[in-house]
């Protein structure tokens, strides 16, 4: 199985998303608006571009081989 700093070279990247994914799940309240707001502003696009190269590459190396 793939974990997802294999699926994509941007690590550093993955830890952010998964750091503002905990902040939210466990600490709503102390989420800061602004960082919410320029996270969906400014990095959400990005991601969104980028989703489709990384979904497929991640259906391709959990496919089984022939």
């Amino acid at each position: 199985m793939a974990t997802s700093s294999s699926i994509c070279p941007i690590t550093p990247v993955w830890r952010r998303i998964i750091g503002m994914r905990n902040v939210l799940a466990h600490n709503y309240d102390g989420a800061a608006p602004r960082i919410i707001f320029d996270t969906v502003t400014l990095f959400l696009p990005d991601l969104i571009r980028l989703l489709p190269a990384i979904t497929a590459e991640d259906t391709d190396s959990s496919a089984p081989s022939a």
